[in-house]
């Protein structure tokens, strides 16, 4: 006969034994006088009547049944899903986790960032600045008395530079997403809809798996 349930240390107190649980179901019939008894009300969902228990029930057998058809079903629960790395989605997770919530963020991109730091703004204006110092170059320095001779253009030299501007951004911002214990998930990310409660995201890989995870 269990006697008491210990919540926060999660202990079931079983007769005369200690049983510790990772997660705790209760499973009571009818006739347990469960229904309208506080002490069992303020360790679960509080039930009304049968319909909410059969409810309850359905729920319970279709995610074991999923969860054991979908092994990646078993994900971990999390309170906050992005979806989409650059700007907006970097900066949002970093500061949701900030706040205290379990945050996962969803690029397709092997870097973060997004289009603006990978191959849009910072690459470009990356290359303009290479391209202003020739300018200069050519047309300022002679009237301060730098006299340059064969001036030329290293367009892979240019381009290399351009490449680890950006690397040493992109990482800087993945440095930022592990400081602040943000989940960062490398896949195309869809919302695929509603598990009971959770909002489900799947995450596909370039090989083709893909993962379920729940968020609230």
């Amino acid at each position: 006969e269990v006697t008491d349930v210990d919540k926060e240390n999660r202990i079931i107190h079983f007769d005369e034994t200690l049983l510790y649980y990772d997660y705790l179901i209760l499973a009571m019939g009818a006739r347990t006088g469960y229904f309208g008894n506080e002490n069992w009300e303020k360790y679960t969902i509080g039930l009304k009547n049968i319909i909410d228990a059969l409810e309850i029930r359905r729920r319970l057998l279709v995610s074991f049944e999923e969860a054991e058809i979908h092994p990646e079903r078993s994900e971990a629960l999390l309170n906050f899903i992005i979806i989409g790395g650059g700007p907006a989605g970097y900066v949002a997770a970093i500061r949701a986790a900030q706040l205290g919530l379990q945050t996962a963020c969803i690029e397709k991109r092997k870097t973060l960032g997004g289009t603006c730091l990978n191959v849009g703004c910072i690459p470009s204006k990356a290359l303009l600045d290479s391209s202003e110092h020739f300018y200069q170059a050519k047309t300022k320095f002679q009237k301060h008395g730098i006299l340059v001779g064969d001036l030329k253009i290293d367009l892979p030299t240019m381009q290399k530079r351009k490449d680890t501007v950006v690397r040493q951004l992109t990482q800087g911002i993945a440095g930022l997403l592990k400081k602040n214990k943000v989940d960062y998930l490398l896949g195309h990310g869809t919302i695929t809809g509603k598990d009971g409660d959770l909002k489900t995201v799947s995450v596909k890989a370039e090989n083709g798996e893909t993962q379920i995870y729940g968020a609230k």
